[in-house]
């Protein structure tokens, strides 16, 4: 659905057309998935692990579950900012946005109104794209091919 070097404004507009065009079920999987791909580079990008770290069946992102997964990882791996201080309103992205990707790919709800999903997509599109300006902040830019990180690794 989305390429590397697509920008945060075209997966922004791409993903609001299905709420749009009445698709909103298909906005908030993508918009979930578009967060969750953000905060994995992210997280390669500026972490101090090396990126073979993060590879494979054995890699770290392979025990990351949910948000509280991501929360842990990104302590352990960038220190230097909260990831909850990062993303705006992160009781509500985490306690109302987020989670209705869970209760729609798991069949706990079959759909969602357009205007309570919009208000959740829109969190998680914020959410991301406060992630790619504190990368870029860093020098890290996630849509480009990200630098190879190599050598001594710390103790995990």
């Amino acid at each position: 659905m989305f390429l590397v070097n697509d920008t945060i404004e075209n997966r922004r507009r791409k993903i609001l057309s299905f709420i749009e065009s009445g698709e909103s079920v298909i906005a908030v999987i993508l918009a979930a998935a578009n967060f969750e791909w953000t905060v994995r580079r992210v997280i390669i990008g500026l972490g101090t692990s090396t990126n073979d770290k993060f590879k494979g069946d054995a890699g770290l992102f392979r025990k990351v579950s949910g948000l509280d997964g991501y929360k842990r990882l990104w302590k352990s791996e960038i220190p230097s900012a909260r990831l909850a201080e990062l993303i705006q309103n992160w009781k509500y992205f985490k306690e109302d946005a987020f989670p209705l990707r869970h209760r729609l790919v798991h069949g706990v709800t079959g759909t969602t109104g357009v205007d309570y999903a919009k208000k959740r997509v829109l969190s998680m599109l914020d959410a991301s794209e406060a992630l790619v300006v504190f990368a870029k902040s860093n020098g890290i830019d996630i849509f480009k091919k990200l630098k190879v990180k190599k050598g001594s690794d710390k103790s995990l």
